[in-house]
């Protein structure tokens, strides 16, 4: 038998999940509508509420013989006995009330364990909240209790759902080296741009014929960083571009040449800076319809401001993400969120200093495999 309930408020899902196991024992109910609206001033209050059904069994053998029990005591006459007869009932009743909350409680026991076993792991690895909150609702919503109670097949089910929310796109070499391909490397300050591009140029470039453009002249040493980097690569051609016409001239030299790769390194600002972001673009102009630009982020960046980089950048209509020094980070749950908050795909990754190594496609492997406590379920080959 079932009754319906709610809907039950407060500020936060968690909030509301608290207050049902305050009215009913876990396990005893089932959500199936999540509401949330907004109040007070400028409406920015929010408030969540759930409704569902409770179970209502009909009576257990347990309940039936407490009823006997209770039945079975003789009628007093007394007033004094009958005090003492009050007494006892709720004695007795209070500690059958204990015994069945323990009944229930061990059957849902292990369910919420898993759960905060699984709520846990995920801050550890730094996903956002919302993130978190998702993944657990997905649990409850979509998983019967046999399965939640083997942590083991949980954790599988939930790498499959992260898995499904990492975002790739490996095709930026695998096109013909004609028409010559122009890789643009765009980004924040301490992006690590100039440094990817050599790591890129080493690892994934083989035998193409390729040339470094540099449009950064606001970085002291920049050019003679660029240079040195060249040497490295056993004196690649560079190129210092100083304004639009610049581009264009060289941009034209590398073609009739038959350049298979142009690697075009730009300065790093904030992406507030809309002045320095004007003239990147304006110097980027000659190139941008034959491009491939991609946008640079360090793995240990803030949520919040991968997603302001992301938002401001996306004036240059880069085609996706190279996320870079996951060296200096441990945790890799904030770029999975922003994966799938923004539907971007990453590019490549980066994970080491050596200028010439430490970079490779980006796959969820290289995440997966790097999400801490879930043991064999997130490791793959």
């Amino acid at each position: 038998m079932t009754a319906a309930f709610g809907p039950i408020e407060g500020s936060s899902k968690e909030e509301v999940l608290e207050r049902l196991n305050t009215f009913y024992t876990p396990g005893s109910y089932k959500i199936t509508k999540w509401g949330e609206r907004y109040e007070g001033f400028l409406r920015k209050k929010r408030i969540y509420s759930a409704e569902g059904y409770l179970v209502l069994e009909s009576k257990t053998s347990f309940e039936k013989s407490k009823e006997e029990l209770l039945n079975a005591i003789p009628v007093q006459k007394s007033q004094s006995e009958n005090r003492e007869l009050v007494k006892a009932i709720e004695s007795l009743n209070e500690r059958f009330d204990q015994m069945e909350r323990r009944r229930s409680q061990d059957e849902s026991t292990q369910w919420d364990a898993n759960v905060l076993e699984i709520r846990s792991l995920l801050e550890k690895n730094d996903f956002i909240p919302e993130y978190i909150d998702e993944i657990c609702m997905r649990i409850h919503e979509s998983m019967p209790q046999s399965e939640v109670k083997r942590l083991d097949y949980l954790k599988e089910k939930v790498i499959d759902w992260i898995a499904a929310d990492i975002k790739i796109e490996s095709s930026v070499f695998k096109a013909a080296k004609q028409p010559m391909k122009i890789l643009i490397f765009l980004g924040p300050t301490g992006a690590g741009k100039t440094t990817t591009i050599v790591k890129m140029a080493a690892s994934f470039a083989g035998d193409s014929d390729y040339v470094f453009f540099t449009t950064d002249n606001y970085k002291i040493g920049a050019v003679e960083q660029i240079k040195k980097f060249a040497e490295l690569l056993n004196y690649i051609p560079y190129e210092v571009i100083r304004g639009a016409e610049d581009m264009k001239r060289k941009f034209w030299e590398a073609s009739a040449f038959n350049r298979d790769l142009v690697f075009i390194d730009t300065p790093g600002f904030s992406p507030t800076h809309y002045t320095l972001a004007a003239d990147v673009r304006q110097i980027l102009e000659p190139c941008r319809a034959e491009s491939y630009p991609m946008l640079l982020i360090p793995a240990y960046t803030r949520y919040s401001d991968m997603i302001h980089i992301i938002e401001e950048f996306s004036v240059f209509d880069y085609k996706g993400i190279v996320f870079t020094k996951f060296d200096e980070t441990t945790t890799v749950g904030t770029v999975i969120s922003v994966m799938k908050k923004t539907g971007r795909p990453a590019l490549f990754f980066t994970d080491g200093q050596d200028a010439a190594r430490n970079i490779e496609a980006a796959s969820k492997q290289f995440l997966l495999n790097r999400l801490i406590g879930f043991g064999k379920a997130g490791q793959f080959k």
